[in-house]
């Protein structure tokens, strides 16, 4: 009797990692819009992603008062969050001791 055929697993990739720091930046600050926001409205955290959720207030001169309009959810993983989240703590940091706002 034949030997049994081996199945076909498909293609087979490299695992790779990349440091953040590592990677070029290949757009400047003038190629990508960019948002005023005034706030943050709501954040989600699900299946290793966090979603933050911004917004803007708006003057309403019919009704004479502000409108906030919700203009960004920003979507990154857990660990980018984190990364960003160090990042603003050591700029926080660092504008207090230089007195700063």
């Amino acid at each position: 009797m034949a030997d049994k055929a081996e199945k076909d697993s498909g293609p087979t990739f490299e695992k790779a990692e990349y440091k953040s720091k590592d990677i070029e930046l290949i757009t400047t600050s003038l190629e990508v819009p960019t948002l005023l926001v005034d706030g943050i409205v709501g954040t989600m955290e699900l299946n290793g992603t966090s979603r933050f959720n911004f917004y803007e207030d708006k003057l309403d001169p019919l009704n004479k008062g502000i409108k906030r309009r919700h203009v960004v959810t920003l979507a990154m993983t857990n660990k980018v969050f984190q990364e960003i989240l160090d990042f603003f703590n050591t700029l926080a940091k660092e504008r207090k001791d230089n007195g700063g706002e």
